[in-house]
């Protein structure tokens, strides 16, 4: 399972985000889950749980798919095959009416199995009925043509555990996707009150500063 926790009274970590802007975040995560229900396990993974725990007071849960295409780029495993996938999955989550908001190659998974390519961390979608059809297929196109550069980014680095080039290919940087502008959603609520979050162990990091956590329990 993969799982991503807050704790707003945490430390030492201070947030982009205000307390309500986490809240939201992690409201809008459950409903584009919820919206996906009938392809999890197909173009997302399967939503598992939400709430809290005696530690944390968030906990959000999902089945464990893969290693990201981040991962695979690192080791050279990106091939042309994996890179079609993700563009088609891509395409795949739009025709089901959601922009991911965040495409970007940490946020996609790779599932060993049947090298199907799934999209997590949805805090930043937004759903079909969010926006008006003109504004969604423009982003829509944006974040495939996007993803797309991204792809041929990564496959053109070396491998980082290349002994002859992983000095030049640890200097450079990933393609970033811009984020959707989200003016006609009312979902990033600027407060002035600050909020904290524990630190990532595994050292992910996420367009919303939620600390994220993965254990591969079956």
């Amino acid at each position: 399972l993969v799982w991503k926790t807050v704790d707003f009274h945490g430390t030492p970590k201070h947030s982009e985000f205000s307390y309500e802007d986490l809240v939201d975040l992690m409201e809008n995560e459950v409903r584009v889950y919820l919206h996906l229900r009938p392809v999890w396990r197909q173009l997302v993974p399967e939503f598992v749980f939400r709430g809290s725990d005696i530690n944390f007071l968030w906990v959000f849960v999902t089945t464990h798919e893969g290693e990201s295409l981040e991962k695979l780029a690192e080791r050279g495993e990106l091939d042309e095959g994996v890179c079609s996938r993700a563009l088609a999955s891509l395409c795949a989550l739009h025709q089901h009416g959601v922009l991911h908001g965040d495409a970007n190659l940490r946020n996609a998974v790779c599932r060993e199995s049947d090298g199907q390519v799934l999209w997590v961390d949805l805090e930043m979608a937004t759903l079909c009925e969010g926006v008006t059809p003109e504004v969604f297929a423009e982003r829509a196109e944006r974040e495939m043509s996007a993803l797309g550069k991204a792809l041929g980014a990564a496959r053109r680095r070396p491998a980082l555990d290349d002994p002859l080039t992983s000095s030049v290919a640890a200097a450079s940087t990933t393609t970033a996707i811009p984020a959707a502008p989200r003016d006609d959603v009312p979902l990033l609520r600027r407060r002035t009150k600050r909020a904290r979050i524990l630190p990532c162990p595994c050292g992910r990091s996420s367009p919303s500063s939620l600390s994220s956590r993965q254990s591969e329990s079956g």
